[in-house]
């Protein structure tokens, strides 16, 4: 089995996990400022806590695909004898 290409795919996927994660996280953090007006923001700021929420999560997400990313940069696969 091809140890190399398997860690090639799950490198790949975790920099799509994080690529992701940093766009929604942006996205709900604009979204939790400028997401509603004053009055809006008066009226009920659940919304924007919400969002704000929302994009925390996406935050602790991409740390953690970045945290994996990182490990599996320093793994080296072992030669094993056939």
């Amino acid at each position: 089995m091809d140890k190399m290409n398997l860690l090639a795919q799950l490198v790949a996927r975790l920099r799509e996990t994080a690529h992701t994660a940093r766009i929604a996280m942006a996205a709900a953090a604009l979204e939790a400022r400028d997401g509603a007006t004053a009055a809006e923001k008066r009226e009920n700021a659940r919304v924007s806590q919400e969002n704000s929420n929302l994009a925390r999560g996406h935050m602790a997400r991409l740390d953690r695909a970045t945290g994996e990313l990182a490990a599996l940069e320093k793994f080296r696969v072992p030669h094993l004898p056939e």
